[in-house]
């Protein structure tokens, strides 16, 4: 939710309330439960949904305005974001492990097939031409590959970062792998620094389902008090 912002949610509500009147529970359901841009596109378990409703109508009149479902999905603190089945994975590999991802990948062919792919320079090229599976190439790490998959993981446009990088060599680019190591774990992503916590990940069967998880607020953030 938190990805869509305000601007999302405003035209979301006014798409369902067609005369901006406060939402019943069952236009409340449809708003949260519709895909973007009609909805919110929240998924529920049994009792989530009812249970939600009772918490945005803070007033306990029965329905739900524009202003409390602000007030609610802005101001908490994590808010969920269902990943797709489809997901959107990273591959990146400093030069002494490109040999040990491509390894990698062509054992895991099969399963990396079923998502979308994305990957730095000659690490993604590699991956291609041993596999055969369709990479995105992004920019080589030191000309800002790594930040490019920094601002994908920001923007909610990557769920899984398989990096394996070199804890004995020193990279000219040092600050920027921090700072995607940093990003990944703050917005919750899968990440697997080497070949076991990999094999872990992609042969769980959550791969291939929707997951929920926890992402941070950033409209709280930028409220914050300074």
């Amino acid at each position: 939710m938190e990805g869509r912002g305000r601007v999302g949610l405003e035209h979301a509500f006014r798409k369902q309330s067609q005369d901006n009147h406060d939402l019943p529970y069952d236009e409340f359901l449809s708003l949260t439960t519709s895909p973007p841009p009609q909805g919110l596109g929240l998924h529920f378990k049994p009792g989530e949904a009812t249970a939600l409703f009772a918490k945005v109508d803070t007033n306990n009149d029965g329905r739900v305005s524009l202003q409390e479902l602000l007030d609610h999905f802005t101001t908490s603190q994590d808010g969920t974001e269902v990943l797709p089945t489809r997901k959107r994975i990273a591959l990146v590999a400093h030069d002494s492990f490109k040999t040990r991802l491509v390894e990698w990948c062509l054992r895991w062919k099969e399963e990396l097939g079923r998502h979308e792919l994305m990957g730095t320079g000659t690490t993604a090229r590699k991956v291609v031409e041993a596999t055969g599976l369709p990479v995105e190439v992004l920019q080589s790490g030191p000309f800002g590959g790594d930040q490019q998959i920094g601002a994908r993981i920001s923007e909610h446009r990557c769920d899984m970062l398989i990096f394996f990088w070199d804890p004995l060599a020193t990279m000219a680019h040092d600050q920027d792998v921090k700072a995607l190591l940093r990003i990944a774990s703050l917005y919750n992503v899968m990440l697997a620094p080497n070949s076991t916590t990999a094999d872990m990940i992609i042969s769980n069967y959550l791969v291939g389902e929707e997951v929920k998880v926890i992402r941070p607020n950033m409209a709280k953030y930028i409220r914050r008090d300074v």
